[in-house]
């Protein structure tokens, strides 16, 4: 057991030396990439500096989540790191309504998602939503590093292809609320729409916990990235402006005459 440790820990060392000489290369290219002819380089750069960022914050932090594991205070650790990251890449947030996530300390959060980038928004937020968790499916836990680590931190994953066992992975979810007393984020569509013209279906796990528990729900809203073209690999910089209404996340800029006002 000594030695698997001795082992893993060793694995996070090297892969940190790795990023020192990655990650600030990536970070340059990022920066500097408006100034190239090439979109398609901004575009790949950002997703790659994305995942290296998330690899590096999971390595780095591993000693204080290892000695409370299943806390879901640790995802405020790598939240708190990564929440500026957002400025590297070139999106800014805002937040509409958000004293309704403040006002309630237990709730089950519904959001729509269109990327990997969602996550981004959500630290945004760390400081308006207080204690949470997030469901997750379970072939992400098997993502070195960053699966064992959101494990540790408390993230509960659930089999979407073994009914009985996704019901018990959701009463785990269940669970951790009311005894870390913790909000409980959930991509109701259980999929990344990435049209994201219409919302998908919704999954009903979500719904009966706030039903048994009695817990409010709270939608948020990711509207398009507009300034994120995946087809044509365009990567620019946009907002993320208030709208009336839910609590929302919404791009604002204008890209060849598209977005909201």
């Amino acid at each position: 057991m000594a030695n698997s440790v001795i082992s893993w820990c060793m694995i996070g060392v090297n892969d940190v030396m790795r990023f020192e000489v990655i990650l600030p290369i990536t970070i340059i290219i990022v920066i500097l990439s408006p100034l190239v002819p090439n979109v398609k380089l901004r575009y790949y750069t950002c997703y790659l500096c994305y995942i290296l960022m998330f690899s590096l914050a999971s390595i780095l932090s591993s000693p204080i989540i290892l000695m409370r594991p299943r806390n879901v205070d640790n995802i405020r650790i790598i939240g708190t790191a990564l929440k500026h990251f957002s400025k590297v890449i070139g999106i800014k947030w805002e937040l509409r309504n958000g004293k309704v996530l403040r006002k309630n300390q237990i709730a089950v959060i519904i959001a729509n998602h269109q990327s990997m980038l969602d996550t981004m928004g959500m630290f945004d937020i760390l400081d308006d939503m207080g204690k949470f968790t997030v469901i997750l499916k379970k072939e992400l836990l098997y993502a070195i590093p960053f699966g064992p680590m959101a494990w540790l931190t408390g993230l509960v994953f659930v089999d979407r292809n073994n009914r009985t066992v996704a019901r018990n992975n959701m009463n785990t979810a269940a669970n951790v609320m009311k005894k870390q007393k913790t909000k409980l984020w959930i991509y109701p569509e259980g999929t990344r729409n990435k049209e994201a013209k219409d919302i998908l279906p919704f999954k009903s796990g979500g719904f009966r916990i706030a039903i048994e528990l009695g817990v409010p729900i709270i939608p948020i809203v990711f509207s398009p990235y507009y300034f994120i073209d995946s087809k044509n690999k365009i990567f620019s910089k946009g907002t993320e402006r208030r709208r009336n209404g839910m609590n929302s996340l919404i791009p604002s800029n204008r890209r060849n005459g598209n977005g909201p006002e």
